[in-house]
């Protein structure tokens, strides 16, 4: 008997050992955020490795090598990877069954773009959408088909066109959200017609909230409504109230905007009650335009709230008391939103600027169409005469600053993306497949879209 166990003693060092003394792992990963179950999820013991299904499930089988290099614990690691997340858990021996681990992955929302393509409603009618693709751009008439009828040839511009960013892309003239996903439109959305959609969040579970002037609304990849909050009375253009900026806060909570003749509120939306927290906000809001008023609404990582009116930036206290407000000067500001470095990226429509600013409002960066003028005659002179006024602004995780142009003219350019020194870097122009550029949500980005602070969106 001796002699047998030094044997097998003997062939686990220089041989692979007999498989009964392999071990199995079997467990889930779920998102630490949103609890979902993720797919795809490398699962590495050793030199043996797996990845999770549709269902965040693993089964990892492990040889008897591998199974004798437990660390000095007597637990066994092992190594969780996905889209530049790493995570090592340590596993006690008792416990190879039923692991749960949970991960908050560094770009989250590449986790979901699947579910846009496997949709099967993707590029069909979902049973909440408008039956027609609404738009007032002349030549440009989507059909009903599952493509788009082109309305204009695609100029070969820099940057790669719909190649250079995974986005959800909103217009406010042509009002079908958009998702692309590896350069092709995988997803569609027809939203009511008139008048507008103007804010766009893709949710780290997939879903889709967005706000439309007269509504907000939040749908999943399947097209099946979550939820709505209609403005009530619209029967025309320019009427009281409306909507035009929401952001997630939580998992549960949505904070909305809505301008009315009497000033403008914040609402806290708590999606599990179906209830609504409404203030009025402190400010010299415009009062009988509520189409006037403001622009976007931000809750920062301090709890603080940032508001953008029309020529007027405000930061009010978790209570919604107002702290600060300073005056960036004429122009016409609909974009801003609060940075990571604790300054403000804002959009002057009329200047065609996108500005910098710290919180007493100094600018410490700004570039303006007009800056960028000999770049677009020497590259795409078409297209610099067609440029007319901005509104939304963007600024991504490695310091690029986007730029969105409205209107409808084919040759107009629909996002701007520079560099820090002012270099273009990306012109999108495709109007055979979008509309006109009103804002859009970069999927490509890290952070969690429900974790104030934790994105530049």
């Amino acid at each position: 008997m001796r002699l047998f166990t030094s044997a097998l003693t003997i062939c686990c060092i220089f041989f692979t050992c007999p498989s009964a003394l392999a071990i199995t792992f079997r467990g889930v990963v779920k998102d630490a955020v949103n609890g979902m179950h993720v797919q795809g999820v490398i699962v590495n013991f050793g030199n043996h490795w797996t990845k999770t299904d549709e269902k965040g499930v693993f089964t990892l089988e492990s040889d008897a090598i591998a199974t004798n290099s437990a660390n000095s614990a007597g637990q066994y690691v092992l190594t969780f990877e996905k889209n530049e997340t790493v995570k090592r858990v340590n596993v006690d021996a008792s416990q190879i069954e039923g692991i749960v681990v949970p991960i908050k992955f560094r770009y989250p929302l590449k986790n979901v773009l699947h579910l846009f393509e496997e949709s099967p409603n993707r590029l069909r009618f979902g049973p909440h959408e408008a039956t027609t693709a609404n738009t007032q751009c002349k030549g440009f008439v989507p059909n009903n088909s599952t493509e788009e009828n082109p309305g204009a040839t695609i100029p070969d511009l820099i940057g790669g066109q719909l190649e250079r960013h995974d986005m959800a892309f909103i217009g406010e003239k042509y009002r079908v959200i958009k998702i692309v996903v590896g350069g092709q439109v995988v997803w569609k959305y027809n939203t009511r017609n008139q008048p507008e959609n103007n804010d766009i969040w893709v949710l780290s579970n997939g879903n889709v909230l967005y706000a439309h002037q007269w509504f907000i609304e939040e749908v999943t990849p399947q097209k099946e409504m979550v939820w709505r909050v209609e403005m009530p009375g619209h029967q025309r253009y320019k009427i009281d109230p409306e909507v035009h900026s929401c952001q997630p806060i939580g998992i549960e909570k949505v904070l909305y905007l809505v301008n009315r003749v009497d000033g403008a509120y914040a609402v806290i939306y708590d999606r599990r009650t179906g209830s609504h927290t409404e203030t009025r906000l402190e400010g010299d809001y415009k009062l009988n335009d509520p189409h006037g008023q403001a622009r976007r609404i931000r809750r920062q990582a301090n709890g603080h709230y940032v508001v953008t009116s029309f020529n007027t930036f405000y930061e009010y206290d978790a209570d919604f008391k107002l702290l600060h407000s300073f005056k960036p000067g004429d122009g016409g500001m609909w974009g801003g939103v609060p940075l990571n470095n604790g300054n403000y990226i804002l959009q002057r429509q009329r200047q065609r600027q996108s500005v910098e600013v710290d919180r007493d409002g100094r600018v410490v960066w700004s570039v303006s169409v007009d800056d960028l003028r000999d770049q677009f005659v020497r590259l795409i002179p078409d297209s610099y005469q067609q440029i007319g006024t901005t509104q939304m602004v963007e600024r991504l995780a490695n310091g690029n600053t986007v730029m969105f142009v409205r209107g409808c003219h084919s040759n107009r350019p629909q996002a701007i993306e520079v560099t820090p020194d002012k270099k273009v870097v990306w012109v999108l122009q495709d109007r055979a497949h979008l509309g006109d550029g009103f804002h859009a949500h970069f999927l490509d980005q890290p952070g969690y879209p429900e974790l104030p602070g934790d994105t530049n969106h």
